[in-house]
């Protein structure tokens, strides 16, 4: 109905709520509709975390717009053959415009569904180019678009629909005008009867035992003396996509770290990209966080936090990782980035240094035109196996794929530190480390992070920032080496906090 509420001529009513509703739509973008950082600036909206709640006030803009427009879809005058020339052939065009509309978006839909000369992989870079902020590879995006865009959906059936019939009823008025006022209220509790299906196909009405549930996490952070909580999370994934994140934690008392609210969110954006890039610096400590919480996804029965994102490329990526049991006997590594795309080759290298023990080392290779990397070099202490996996996690919807790293220790004691040296060949694809884990004697499996871990149970576990913020460090003595392996060695084996080893002719 929207359309007839913007048909000339135009009441100021119309003009008035289409402005309100592109005003506010673009604020609700954030930073991707260029309006929002200008509004921060306005004394009294400096205060305000997110962007989201400008939705309201879009779609109620659009509301009214559908409101107006139903008026005037069902306001006739006098019977159609009445009319000036010029009004016949302005509804004449207008129902054209609307026939061509739904048998263009019927083609488009055929052509999704049926995939003639391979329709979706000629869709795929145009949907590259304007999907804008989303991280989904073009292909998942116009499968589920395909998905979307069928019969056995009904919240696309009953909209699409009401469009194809908006011509006829619009017809039936015309030719009928005695019959407006009855055929005015069925039309309009049709209406208001397809929101309320619509929205209940899209949010659906939960269980009151799933609303009034408290997972024991909750519980248990409920219960710990002091700090705020931050939720770890998954790079370039948004918070609102953790189940607990912060709708579940602030009614529980919980101090959840974005909801701080005397701290300005400009520059609380700034702490917050401080902590995800210098863990060991220990910048939660500065934010007064006390609580990392994470949520679990597991792979092939092993519980992963996806927060870790360690990049292997051509430059060393060096990262030490607190165990949580003294005796593990696999580390399971989850990879990810584009492994399966079969133009693409390298070779990647991952050394694990225990605190305790020797190194293992592990290298994976891919040629161009391979499916998957395998296994070329280990080390002698132990075995480590390599095979793709599928599986869901926050911000990913249906699933991706990713490879599963499997290294046996081999009996050898590791201490309660693990060090990993990555890195890989300088050209793409890069690989990335999801997430690291770590598998006892009794089957049992944790996940691995730069902190203590203080709790975990099936879905969720909760660490500790470790040590104190370091403003300053004085250092002893600078030693310089010949290459990043070697440097890289002799930070793991020495371990003299006072001394930096650099590189001759790198640094």
């Amino acid at each position: 109905m929207l359309p007839f509420a913007l048909r000339r001529p135009r009441q100021r009513f119309a003009v008035l709520f289409s402005a309100m509703g592109l005003f506010f739509l673009l604020l609700s973008l954030g930073n991707e509709g260029l309006l929002w950082q200008v509004v921060r600036h306005l004394p009294g909206f400096h205060v305000l975390k997110g962007s989201s709640r400008f939705v309201l006030m879009a779609g109620f803009s659009l509301s009214m717009l559908g409101g107006l427009g139903l008026q005037r879809f069902t306001e006739v005058g006098d019977s159609f053959p009445k009319w000036p020339r010029a009004w016949r052939e302005r509804e004449k065009a207008w129902n054209a415009k609307v026939l061509a509309t739904v048998l263009l978006g019927a083609t488009a839909i055929a052509l999704l569904q049926f995939n003639p000369l391979r329709f979706r992989d000629f869709l795929a870079p145009i949907v590259d180019l304007l999907k804008g902020g989303i991280s989904a590879p073009p292909d998942r995006l116009v499968l589920g678009l395909s998905r979307y865009f069928s019969l056995g959906r009904p919240e696309f059936l009953l909209p699409f629909a009401a469009v194809s019939l908006a011509p006829v009823m619009r017809r039936f008025l015309l030719l009928h005008p005695k019959r407006g006022r009855r055929f005015r209220l069925v039309l309009a509790i049709a209406a208001a009867a397809d929101v309320l299906a619509f929205s209940s196909m899209i949010f659906p009405f939960p269980p009151r035992s799933a609303v009034e549930r408290v997972p024991a996490v909750v519980d248990h952070l409920s219960g710990s003396s002091g700090g705020r909580t931050a939720l770890l999370t998954e790079t370039g994934v948004p918070t609102g996509e953790y189940k607990l994140a912060p709708n579940r934690l602030l009614p529980n008392g919980i101090s959840y770290t974005s909801g701080f609210s005397t701290i300005p969110p400009r520059r609380m954006d700034r702490f917050l990209a401080m902590a995800r890039e210098h863990r060991g610096d220990s910048a939660y400590r500065l934010l007064g966080v006390e609580h990392l919480l994470s949520e679990l996804v597991y792979v092939r029965g092993t519980a992963f936090d996806l927060s870790l994102d360690l990049e292997v490329g051509g430059w060393f990526t060096i990262e030490t990782l607190t165990l949580p049991s003294p005796d593990p006997r696999r580390i399971c590594l989850l990879l990810h980035g584009d492994l399966f795309a079969r133009s693409k080759g390298g070779q990647w290298y991952f050394v694990l240094q225990p605190s305790l023990g020797d190194a293992l080392r592990v290298s994976l290779k891919k040629a161009p035109g391979e499916d998957l990397p395998e296994i070329v070099g280990e080390d002698p202490a132990g075995c480590a196996s390599v095979q793709e996996v599928t599986f869901r996690s926050p911000g990913y919807g249906k699933g991706r794929r990713g490879l599963f790293l499997e290294i046996d220790l081999g009996g050898s004691k590791t201490g309660d530190r693990l060090g990993i040296i990555a890195f890989g060949s300088p050209s793409p694809p890069v690989v990335r480390v999801l997430g690291v884990s770590e598998i006892t004697a009794t089957g049992r499996s944790f996940p691995v992070l730069p902190y203590e871990l203080s709790y975990i149970d099936s879905r969720h576990a909760v660490f500790r920032p470790s040590g104190k913020p370091e403003r300053v460090r004085a250092l002893g003595k600078v030693k310089w080496v010949d290459n990043w392996e070697e440097a890289s060695r002799e930070a793991l084996n020495e371990g003299e906090g006072d001394v930096a080893w650099l590189v001759e002719g790198e640094v």
